[in-house]
């Protein structure tokens, strides 16, 4: 499953100029969030058990 994770992650980080720091991930991950604040609808969603 951290397949998927990963690959939707680069994904996100190759649909523009995106740098991503991932400070810690640990145990059963149900919902993730990624946000471009300075981007009005830079929001990407990971929903379900991961």
């Amino acid at each position: 499953m951290w397949k998927d994770v990963t690959m939707k992650i680069m994904t996100f980080s190759q649909q523009g100029s995106h740098a991503i720091c991932i400070l810690s991930a640990n145990g059963t991950i149900s919902n993730v969030t990624l946000r471009q604040p300075s981007t009005s609808g830079g929001t990407f969603n990971i929903r379900g058990l991961i």
